[in-house]
């Protein structure tokens, strides 16, 4: 049994979609090998995995929609457009966010 095997388990139990935690156990059977694993593309997942992949870490993020970004997204509906998380990604490069990312 792989060490992240009852991690994956519970994670399961815990919500986290099965089709996930049999992904990476896929992975991690035919070699892969990861330092960290990040649950969720957001911001502050995609943030998380640059840092750390700055500092050599090999990292795999894993994002359960169909786009990453999390909250940072423009959604339409009854006419109008609403655009969720836009202050984080504000004043260019000035931003942290900003430059976090493009180093990653």
């Amino acid at each position: 049994m792989h060490v992240l095997e009852p991690i994956l388990k519970y994670a399961v139990a815990a919500g986290i979609e099965a089709a996930w935690a049999t992904r990476v156990l896929d992975l991690i059977q035919a070699g892969a090998d990861y330092d960290v694993i990040v649950i969720g593309a957001g911001l502050a997942g995609l943030e998380t995995a640059a840092l750390l992949a700055q500092q050599g870490a090999r990292v795999l993020v894993l994002e359960r929609r169909p786009v990453i970004g999390g909250r940072a997204m423009v959604v339409r509906d009854a006419g109008f457009t609403l655009n969720y998380g836009l202050h984080y990604m504000m004043h260019g490069y000035a931003n942290p966010h900003y430059r976090i990312l493009e180093a990653g």
